[in-house]
C-alpha cells in the first residue's frame, strides 16, 4: 500500500549526480578564472608601485667584486639588485641597465665554476679516511672560491640584457606575470627591473605582486578560495630535499644546484625538520 508523506513535510531531493557536481565546480572555476584574467588584463605595472611600499633603489656597478656585490645585498637585507654600467670618467651619468643579479645566480656560477658535483663523487669513490686526499681537496676549492669572489660582477651576470623582459610602468599586470613565471633557462623570474628607456627606475619582486593581489581579493571572487593542490602548486610525490646538520655548507649549496631549488630543509639526526638553507644564506657567508 502506498502511502504519501504528510503535507507540509519536506522531501528530501535526490542526490545530483557526481557528474553534474563537477559540471558546476567545473563552471565555477572558469568564471573565477575570468574575473581573475579580467583583474590582471586591466591594472597595470604603476599600479603595484602606487600601493607598494617605497624603498630606495639599489643599483650594483658592473666593475664591483663577487663578494662587494654580496655585502651590498646584505647591509640591504635584499636578494637581488640591478647591474648597471659603471659611470666612467668620460661619462658621469652612464648607469646603463646591464641585467639582474641575485644569491641564486651568484650560487649557481660558483657551483658551476668548481664543479664540486663530480668532485665529491670521485671523492665519494676513493677513501674518504685518507686526511691527505682531503685536505688537497679541500685546498683546491678554497682556492677556487678565493679567485671567485674577487671576480668582477659583470663577468658573473652572463645575461644578455637585449633578451630580457622589459618591463615598464604602462606594461599590464598579466603581462608582468608571464615575464615571472619562467627566463629562458625555465627557472622563475623573483625580480624584474623597471625600465625608463635605458635606465632602471624601481625594482618589482614577486612579493610586491602577492601583496597587490591580496589587497584586491575581494575584487578577484573565490579564485583565492582555490586549494594549492588543485593549481598544481605542490606535488606530493616529489616530496622534500632535505640535508643535515653535519652535511657541508657547499655540498647542500650544490644539492640546491643540482636540483635547480631555492632552499632545501635541515633535519637532525631523527629526521625532524629543524630549518632551513636558502639562496639567501648566502649572503651571510664569512667570504676570505
Amino acid at each position: 500500500q502506498n502511502r504519501s508523506m504528510p503535507t507540509g513535510v519536506p522531501q528530501k531531493r535526490p542526490a545530483e549526480p557526481m557528474a553534474t557536481n563537477a559540471k558546476k565546480m567545473k563552471t565555477a572555476d572558469s568564471k573565477a578564472l575570468t574575473t581573475f584574467r579580467d583583474f590582471v588584463s586591466g591594472k597595470s605595472v604603476l599600479d603595484i608601485l602606487n600601493e607598494k611600499k617605497k624603498r630606495n633603489l639599489v643599483q650594483l656597478d658592473h666593475n664591483i667584486t663577487v663578494a662587494q656585490a654580496l655585502k651590498i645585498l646584505k647591509s640591504n637585507n635584499i636578494l637581488s639588485a640591478p647591474v648597471v654600467l659603471a659611470a666612467s670618467v668620460l661619462d658621469n651619468q652612464s648607469e646603463d641597465y646591464l641585467g639582474m643579479i641575485d644569491a641564486g645566480e651568484i650560487l649557481r656560477k660558483l657551483c658551476r665554476e668548481t664543479k664540486m658535483l663530480e668532485e665529491l663523487e670521485a671523492t665519494k669513490k676513493k677513501s674518504l679516511n685518507s686526511d691527505e686526499r682531503v685536505a688537497d681537496f679541500q685546498a683546491k676549492l678554497d682556492s677556487i672560491c678565493r679567485e671567485f669572489w674577487t671576480r668582477k660582477l659583470i663577468q658573473v651576470c652572463g645575461q644578455d640584457v637585449t633578451l630580457l623582459p622589459k618591463v615598464y610602468s604602462k606594461t599590464s599586470v598579466k603581462e608582468l606575470m608571464s615575464h615571472m613565471l619562467f627566463d629562458n633557462s625555465g627557472r622563475p623570474i623573483h625580480r624584474i627591473a623597471l625600465l625608463d628607456q635605458a635606465r632602471v627606475s624601481d625594482v618589482v619582486t614577486q612579493s610586491d605582486l602577492i601583496k597587490f593581489v591580496k589587497r584586491h581579493e575581494k575584487e578577484l571572487g573565490s579564485i583565492l578560495e582555490s586549494k594549492i593542490e588543485s593549481l598544481g602548486i605542490y606535488d606530493p610525490s616529489n616530496g622534500v630535499v632535505t640535508v643535515t646538520t653535519d652535511t657541508p655548507a657547499m655540498e647542500a649549496f650544490h644539492l640546491m644546484y643540482t636540483k635547480e631549488l631555492s632552499c632545501v630543509g635541515i633535519v637532525d639526526e631523527n629526521g625532524m625538520l629543524i630549518g632551513n638553507l636558502s639562496n639567501s644564506d648566502l649572503r651571510v657567508a664569512k667570504i676570505k
